[in-house]
């Protein structure tokens, strides 16, 4: 149980981090069994805070407190009607500052403190009795606490440029895909208001460092961060996926099932909701995981089967999270007829570079390449559909193929045997 004096004596840094909890999940923020002062008689209510925008902030008391003793008329009328709307946050912040004082002065008449839905501009207090409930948020998240912000809903700001130039020392013939990729994963974790996480297939001949890329994408950017706000890397082999039982492997078993108590794929967001995920050769998992992974891809959360997390909830919250599906499959449009060979393919792909907008670039590249996939039957059109991007790796050439051989001869020789090799 919280006490709502020591909720509403919050520090200028815990109210700026209650703004942007607010800001950034944009539903509601419910605070249960709250002990109120004694002006309230001791009475314990749940306390909740709806966002709509920066201009309209709602505070409602559930159920109404049965009585108020002291002098604000402010909080006498919000305790009788047990509902509260405000201009800005400013103004929600000097209202739970107002009851460590519960003396503060009447707000001048122009200043409006309750809004009715039909009487927006009427400056004097209207009847809230009258005013309609508002309107459901489309997401709800419960918080225990008042002053803590949630981590789940920050940004990171990451030195795009500083990334490619650490990925192209160590992914060789994948310069384009490189800066693709690194546009992508930055700017879904520099956006601020995430509802579901940014999901990125990958498909090539094998060999071509698709899944070597996304580890050291991760070990490139955690390198720039503080160990606060670096991210988890999670590889799955989908070939323990094949058989349509083993879907408890990634969603955990349901109580009283063998296999409760061990951890699902998705049990390491709890220790990280920043999470990178590769989903390796997606095409040899059964139906169904396909068909839970698209679930996360579409809603933001996978729920846990019956399993209470240690935040108290039952789903994983993946909006911050980065999911990587790769596969070997050929999913080009026309096959080699006659004397044509492989080399025939087109060869405009390094000019498309060209655009300074690789957002364009790789917007047009993704609905190329699911027109593709849909004709080959590889995988579902609603699969398809929820991917964000899909970026072809390019076959490695003669000239590649030797600088990665000779790194990893380099390589090799400084962590084994401690030897420079030039």
């Amino acid at each position: 149980m919280r006490s709502w004096i020591q909720m509403v004596s919050c520090s200028e840094s815990e109210f700026n981090g209650l703004h942007e909890e607010l800001r950034n999940c944009g539903g509601l923020y419910i605070i249960d069994n709250v002990l109120m002062p004694e002006t309230f008689a001791r009475c314990e209510c749940n306390i909740e805070f709806r966002y709509y925008s920066d201009k309209r902030i709602t505070l409602t008391c559930v159920p109404k407190p049965p009585k108020y003793t002291g002098k604000n008329k402010r909080i006498r009328i919000w305790a009788e009607t047990g509902y509260a709307e405000f201009s800005s946050f400013n103004d929600l912040k000097k209202f739970l500052k107002s009851f460590t004082e519960d003396t503060i002065s009447d707000l001048p008449a122009h200043t409006p403190i309750f809004q009715s839905e039909n009487n927006r501009s009427d400056t004097t207090s209207p009847k809230v009795e009258n005013s309609p409930p508002p309107p459901q948020p489309k997401m709800q998240y419960d918080r225990e606490n008042l002053t803590v912000p949630d981590a789940s809903k920050s940004y990171i700001v990451i030195d795009k440029d500083a990334v490619i130039v650490d990925l192209k020392d160590e992914i060789y013939g994948q310069d384009e895909n490189i800066e693709k990729i690194v546009h992508l994963v930055c700017n879904h974790l520099s956006t601020k208001r995430k509802l579901r996480p940014l999901s990125i297939f990958i498909y090539g001949s094998t060999g071509t460092g698709k899944s070597k890329l996304v580890e050291c994408l991760v070990d490139a950017i955690n390198s720039k961060l503080q160990q606060k706000d670096r991210l988890a890397y999670r590889p799955i082999d989908c070939t323990q996926f094949q058989e349509r039982s083993d879907i408890s492997k990634l969603t955990g078993a349901a109580p009283g099932y063998v296999g409760f108590d061990e951890p699902g794929v998705f049990s390491i967001l709890e220790d990280n909701l920043k999470t990178v995920f590769v989903f390796e050769e997606i095409e040899k998992a059964a139906g169904n995981v396909t068909d839970v992974i698209m679930q996360a891809m579409e809603t933001g959360r996978q729920e846990t089967n019956g399993k209470t997390l240690r935040n108290g909830q039952s789903f994983y919250d993946l909006s911050n999270c980065v999911i990587f599906f790769t596969s070997n499959i050929n999913i080009e449009e026309k096959k080699n007829i006659g004397f044509a060979t492989q080399n025939s393919e087109h060869v405009e792909q390094p000019l498309k570079m060209k655009s300074n907008n690789i957002a364009r670039v790789i917007g047009e590249e993704t609905k190329e390449a699911k027109a593709k996939l849909a004709e080959s039957g590889k995988f579902r059109r609603e699969v398809i559909g929820r991917m964000n991007a899909i970026i072809k790796f390019n076959p490695l050439t003669g000239d590649v193929v030797k600088d990665i051989a000779a790194k990893c001869i380099r390589d090799t020789a400084a962590k084994s045997h401690l030897l420079y090799i030039t």
